[in-house]
This record gives C-alpha cells, sequence and structure tokens, in this order.
C-alpha cells in the first residue's frame, strides 16, 4: 500500500510540474503574443510612418513631378540618343495625274529657268555672265534699227547696276509696246518684209532682260505720241501709259533696266568687257555712232579698223589690205611678219 501510496503521491506531485510546464507555456505563448504584439506595434508605426511619408509625398507630388522631369530631362541630355529605326514603310509616290501639269507665262518661266535664256547668271565677274546678255539684248534691238536704216546713234549710262539705252529709231508701235517687252515669241522680227535682217530674230531677247531685272521700263516715241510700260521682276508694276511726248522729242525706244540682285547676287558691270562689246558692236556696224558714260564709240571701216587695232602700233602688214564690202558682208586679208 505504501507503495501505491508512493506512486499515488508521486503522480500527485508530477501534475504541479506538468502546471509549471504549462504555465511555462504559457508564459512562453504570452511572450510570444507580446513580441508579436510589439512587431505588430511596430508595423502600426512603421505603417504610420510611411503613410505620413506618403501623406507628405502626396502633399509635394508637384514639386516630385518637377524634379521627376528634370531628371528625365537630365538623363536624356547624357544618355547618347539611339538612332532612329528606319521605317519599314516608304511614303508613298507622288500621284502624276492632271493636275500635276502645270503651265508658266513666258516672264514665269524665263525667270524660272534663266539659264535657257541667257546662260548662266554670274555676278559680272566674267564677260560670259547674264548681266552682259541683258545689256546686249537691250543693245540688239537699237543695231537691228540702224542696220534697216533708221537712227544713226545709240545713248547707254550705266551707273551703280542700273542700264539705260535710248535709240532714235523708227520706235515700237506703240500698241504693240507691252506685247513686244512681256510676251514671249512675239515681236515683228518674223516679218521679212519689215525687218531683212536682224540680230534678234526668236521674240525673246528683251523679255529676258525683263523678267530677270528687279526693275523695267521701256517708252516708245512715234511723231509726237508716246508709250510706257513698267515692270518690277517680271511683273507688271502699273498700267501702260500712253499720252504725247515732249514737243520735238525724236523718235526711237528708251529701254531702263536694273538687273535683279535676287538671281544675280551683289553684280557689277566690269566695263572693260562692256567696252570690248561695244567695240564689237562698231566694227560691225560702220557709221553707228554708241555713247556710253560719255565715251565715244565709232568705226568708219568697220572690221578693217578692228584687225588693224588687234595687229597694234608696231605691227605692219607685208601687203596693203585686202577689202571686199557688200550688203551683208566685209571681208578683209592680210598677212604679217611675225
Amino acid at each position: 500500500m505504501a507503495t501505491k501510496d508512493t506512486s499515488s503521491t508521486k503522480k500527485t506531485t508530477a501534475k504541479p510540474a506538468e502546471t509549471k510546464s504549462t504555465t511555462v507555456k504559457a508564459a512562453a505563448k504570452t511572450a510570444a503574443t507580446k513580441t508579436t504584439a510589439q512587431k505588430t506595434a511596430a508595423t502600426a508605426k512603421t505603417t504610420t510612418k510611411v503613410a505620413a511619408k506618403t501623406e507628405s509625398k502626396t502633399t509635394v507630388a508637384p514639386k516630385s513631378v518637377a524634379t521627376s522631369k528634370s531628371a528625365v530631362k537630365s538623363t536624356v541630355t547624357k544618355t547618347p540618343a539611339k538612332p532612329a529605326a528606319k521605317s519599314q514603310k516608304q511614303s508613298a509616290p507622288a500621284v502624276y495625274d492632271e493636275d500635276s501639269i502645270q503651265h508658266l507665262e513666258g516672264l514665269e518661266h524665263i525667270r524660272l529657268r534663266p539659264g535657257m535664256y541667257i546662260g548662266s547668271l554670274g555676278d559680272g565677274s566674267n564677260e560670259n555672265d547674264g548681266i552682259y546678255i541683258l545689256l546686249k539684248e537691250g543693245i540688239d534691238n537699237s543695231i537691228d534699227e540702224f542696220t534697216q536704216g533708221f537712227g544713226k546713234r545709240i545713248d547707254i549710262e550705266i551707273n551703280n547696276g542700273r542700264v539705260k539705252i535710248r535709240d532714235y529709231g523708227r520706235g515700237i508701235p506703240l500698241g504693240k509696246l507691252d506685247d513686244c517687252v512681256s510676251n514671249v515669241n512675239t515681236g515683228a522680227k518674223y516679218n521679212t518684209n519689215v525687218f531683212k535682217q536682224a540680230i534678234g530674230m526668236n521674240g525673246v531677247g528683251i523679255k529676258a532682260t525683263n523678267a530677270l531685272s528687279s526693275y523695267f521700263r521701256a517708252a516708245s516715241i512715234r511723231d509726237g505720241k508716246m508709250a510706257v510700260v513698267e515692270y518690277k521682276k517680271g511683273e507688271k508694276a502699273a498700267q501702260p501709259k500712253l499720252g504725247n511726248a515732249k514737243p520735238g522729242t525724236p523718235n526711237g525706244t528708251y529701254l531702263e533696266f536694273e538687273p535683279d540682285a535676287e538671281l544675280f547676287g551683289k553684280y557689277q558691270f566690269n566695263m572693260e568687257y562692256v567696252e570690248k562689246r561695244l567695240w564689237n558692236y562698231a566694227y560691225l556696224n560702220p557709221g553707228l555712232l554708241i555713247k556710253c558714260n560719255g565715251k565715244n564709240y565709232i568705226s568708219e571701216k568697220g572690221i578693217e579698223d578692228l584687225l588693224m587695232n588687234e595687229m597694234g602700233k608696231d605691227t605692219k602688214p607685208i601687203y596693203k589690205l585686202f577689202n571686199s564690202q557688200g550688203e551683208t558682208i566685209q571681208f578683209v586679208l592680210t598677212h604679217v611678219m611675225l
């Protein structure tokens, strides 16, 4: 019995130990619970702080966005741009239909394609530059009057890039003056009864001078009456005028023009080139007086004078020059010792 009692006692005694163990476990759980609670509290605090920070960030969002944009700009500046990928789709070709066909009036076409009419544009530094062609076209009409027996003098003035030409021929028919200086392929040179021979045969020359000038003026005087037309860059600047000329004004044609600097640049007439051209006119048209800027250009013997001038004063021909001249041709021949 004592043994049993002892055993019973042990069992009874064992319960407190189990209780203690349970207490320890409970204490552990409590500690764990506290720890969890502390963590939860900490998390709550952190969450609160984060929320606060988030709230703070929300308040200063505009600055953050601006800062973000600034950062992006800075990044873009520093980072080299990648080459754009080539588009695999090519743009559709322009449609070629009836609407693609254009028509240009004469003066418009000259301004768009001046090379077809005067060759190179240039600034006057080369004797073949366009400004000398404009001058030539203006003089050619006056030469044609002389060769038909009308007018023995041509007055020319070149000053500050502006040219003035006055001849004393018949004058362009007043009612057709505008057409003759503006409509391509218009003129009297097609009529061989009026002009048996002429330098200008295509009805284009003076129109090119008009179209390629920033200012162009033409006047014709016939028997006390006068017509005047004015253009700027190929466009009519004023309506044609028709009226009475000053009493005693001789018949003839007057041209005034200034080459367009938008086309020719900062151009300048080289008077050496101009003089050479004027002397050639004089040699080819004996008896014609050309006055330019106060200087006279005239030849009585035509190309014989040209030949003697080319040989120079110190060169003497072996024999007397052979000179044969017809109505429209002159032939001169000689030999010299070199």
